[in-house]
């Protein structure tokens, strides 16, 4: 279980079902910003697997021509 799986659950489980239930401005409040923040997570982590994937990729080439 990720920070982002928690993200996307809290959508999922709680903003959806209760957006039927409380009024727009009730679910500003209790979910202020939580839209952005999942999508600057979101971004942040793909930044972030990307760059290790290169890493990783690069260390690995370089242990391939240490050992030939």
């Amino acid at each position: 279980l990720t920070y982002l799986t928690l993200l996307r659950d809290i959508s999922k489980f709680w903003i959806e079902p209760l957006s039927k239930i409380l009024s727009r401005q009730d679910m500003k409040t209790i979910f202020i910003n939580l839209q952005k923040i999942t999508e600057i997570h979101e971004s942040f982590y793909q930044d972030v697997k990307k760059e290790s994937e290169k890493q990783f990729e690069s260390r690995k080439i370089s242990g391939n021509h240490f050992f030939n």
